[in-house]
């Protein structure tokens, strides 16, 4: 993933700030294709990346890389990610 090759200055320079706005773009991200069998392929992998996106991102928040410090929001990110059908489900809590 882009985002943890600048979190982790992997090929590239260590950039919180990209890092988070990365992350916060990915976690949006939804797939728009039509076709049955692909898009149902498609959707659990774009599911399972936006997952782990909102899980950086609340990594981000918690301990304020690339962005203010706020556990409030690092807090939400978790529960929801709790709530999910995510592999973060379960190392949310």
């Amino acid at each position: 993933m882009l985002a943890q090759c600048y979190y982790f200055g992997m090929g590239a320079e260590k950039d919180f700030k990209t890092a988070f706005n990365t992350f916060l773009e990915l976690s949006k991200s939804k797939s728009h294709s039509t076709e049955a069998k692909v898009e149902l392929s498609k959707s659990k992998s774009d599911q399972q990346n936006s997952a782990n996106a909102k899980f950086e991102l609340a990594h981000c928040y918690e301990f304020g890389k690339g962005i203010t410090k706020d556990i409030n929001k690092a807090l939400q990110l978790y529960l929801d990610l709790s709530k999910s059908e995510s592999l973060y489900q379960i190392h949310a809590f």
